[in-house]
């Protein structure tokens, strides 16, 4: 379930941007977590 920081390929401090799509919480709702 999520959070799911624990995966190899996703490194969250390496994150420079965050590109949501539109406004629907199942594109948007997992920001705050990042």
């Amino acid at each position: 379930m999520f959070p799911r920081f624990d995966l190899p390929e996703f490194d969250v401090e390496q994150l420079e941007a965050v590109v949501i799509s539109h406004a629907h919480l199942d594109h948007s709702g997992f920001v705050p977590y990042l």
